[in-house]
């Protein structure tokens, strides 16, 4: 039934407003006014693409709840929408995230054959094989489960917010 709405508000480019409760967390948020754009599916999970607070996000449809028009029509922005078109995976929004990370030797192939993270640009290449790579990112969820898959040969070097934000989920999975 929520497909079925939101689908049709996408259709009459109607600014909406919905409940989004998360099932990690147990309060709703409310949002409003949104801008919705495009129902994508992802590896068999659907998500809203949509505009609210002047950025592009994802929303995942089995966390909407009671979505309805305000009764206002919005102007579609097409470079919106070719965002959301090119866009490889459900993190649309703006790069506002830049990662410096190390890579051992043991792995450097890997990520020379083809970027793993996002954006990822090779930076140095140390004599021992080894790389510097930069990565821009949405979200540091992006960034943090390829770290911890790579580990321990993988080091993030900036942001160190980030790298402490590894340590301490690790400190608290090992407790």
């Amino acid at each position: 039934a929520v497909f079925e709405k939101l689908k049709k508000l996408i259709e009459d480019k109607q600014q909406i407003s919905f409940f989004y409760e998360k099932k990690s967390e147990e309060k709703q948020k409310e949002y409003h006014p949104v801008l919705p754009y495009k129902l994508v599916n992802l590896r068999g999970i659907w998500y809203l693409a949509a505009v609210h607070e002047g950025k592009l996000k994802p929303f995942d449809l089995q966390c909407i709840q009671t979505p309805c028009s305000l009764g206002k029509s919005f102007e579609f922005d097409h470079a919106i929408m070719q965002r959301v078109e090119k866009a490889s995976t459900v993190w649309f929004g703006d790069a506002d995230l830049t990662v410096i990370v190390r890579v051992a030797v043991e792995i450097a192939p890997y990520f020379k054959r083809r970027a793993i993270f996002p954006e990822q640009e090779i930076l140095n290449e140390k004599t021992d094989g080894g790389l510097v790579l930069r990565a821009q990112a949405v979200d540091a969820k992006q960034i943090l489960p390829l770290v911890r898959y790579w580990m321990p040969h993988v080091e993030i070097l900036d942001p160190p917010e980030l790298a402490e934000e590894l340590r301490l989920s690790l400190v608290g999975y090992l407790n």
